[in-house]
């Protein structure tokens, strides 16, 4: 689908518009995730910047996520971190809550697989991430998703994984109800 949206971005507007970021950017997380990383770093090389331009604030989010994330895999943490501070600063310009989110969980992912989980958790601390208020609910959002499963990464890295189990199975109960998989 990525692909065929990206065909119609350059039939529509041509090879260098921020239409064909979008459909890119997606395109390059699901590259990562399926771990081919040169494509995804090859998507994200040719139509990166463009991305800023045009779109969803999905398509941010995987734009810098991946990127920072290839840097991360590149053992280029000063990299890494650079996208996500210019991440961070597009969120706070145009208050794209779902973005921030994405940035800090990042952050203390990134932090979690360098071996510190004691500044994961400051940075969890410093946003003020309460447990209580990531439980799911009728207002809960992916937002709320992905900072739980931020805090349960640093619980169970700081060993702590009992305080996050009750948070974790009521997101578990939560999705299953409604049939997620």
């Amino acid at each position: 689908t990525y692909e065929r949206a990206r065909d119609w971005a350059v039939r529509l507007h041509g090879e260098k518009s921020a239409l064909l970021a979008m459909p890119s950017m997606l395109l390059a997380e699901l590259a990562y995730e399926r771990n081919e990383l040169a494509t995804a770093r090859q998507l994200i090389a040719d139509n990166g910047a463009m991305s800023h331009e045009l779109g969803f604030v999905d398509n941010l989010i995987a734009g810098f996520v991946t990127q920072s994330r290839l840097a991360f895999a590149d053992h280029d943490a000063r990299a890494a971190d650079a996208v996500l501070d210019d991440a961070a600063h597009f969120a706070e310009r145009y208050d794209f809550d779902r973005l921030r989110a994405h940035v800090l969980a990042e952050r203390v992912r990134q932090r979690v697989l360098a071996g510190d989980a004691r500044e994961a958790q400051r940075l969890l601390g410093a946003a003020g991430v309460v447990p209580a208020r990531l439980l799911p609910s009728g207002h809960a959002t992916s937002r709320h998703e992905l900072l739980a499963i931020a805090y349960a990464r640093v619980c169970g890295e700081t060993g702590q994984a009992a305080a996050a189990l009750p948070l974790m199975k009521s997101w578990y109960a939560h999705a299953r109800s409604r049939r997620c998989v």
